[in-house]
């Protein structure tokens, strides 16, 4: 079966027996590095995402005639920073008024939730709050934030079956 050029090649891991994973493009993976400072992934090389055969590796030339190209690595570690974490932004603080949005619910009963979708100039956000909280607090989400959360519902990795 054949794929297109940067796309992930899960012919082969459909018959398979093997755990489930995953199958990324490089654009894919590469958004969940965004912030971070890449590790080189052998001496000499600039830091980036690579194949898993050039990862410490001792000669790049030779290090993937094995056919290791087929899953990209990376390594990363949090930019060094004299201030503290940026909190969350709020509903307030964007000015949202959530009484004006249409909320769409997830489900009936205990546990469910409420999801509606605002913008600010040119910013897209998402707010989530719980049903049945007595108080209304809405979560806000960036998009960016959102669609990693639904790449991850999507794949299992909420649900006990991902590995």
């Amino acid at each position: 079966m054949g794929h297109r050029q940067g796309e992930p090649n899960v012919g082969g891991y459909a018959p398979s027996t093997m755990p489930s994973n995953t199958p990324r493009t490089r654009a894919e993976i590469e958004r969940f590095f965004s912030g971070l400072v890449m590790v080189p992934p052998y001496r000499g090389a600039a830091p980036r995402l690579t194949s898993a055969g050039l990862w410490d590796c001792e000669d790049p030339e030779t290090a993937e005639s094995d056919g290791s190209r087929s899953f990209y690595v990376g390594v990363a570690r949090k930019p060094p920073s004299a201030a503290p974490p940026v909190a969350k932004l709020t509903v307030e603080e964007l000015r949202i008024d959530v009484g004006e949005l249409v909320w769409r619910r997830s489900a009936e009963g205990s546990g469910a939730i409420e999801v509606a979708f605002a913008r600010t100039g040119s910013e897209k956000w998402v707010l989530m709050r719980l049903i049945d909280d007595p108080d209304r607090r809405v979560s806000v989400f960036s998009r960016f934030e959102w669609d990693c959360f639904l790449d991850g519902v999507r794949n299992g990795e909420f649900d006990g079956t991902a590995s």
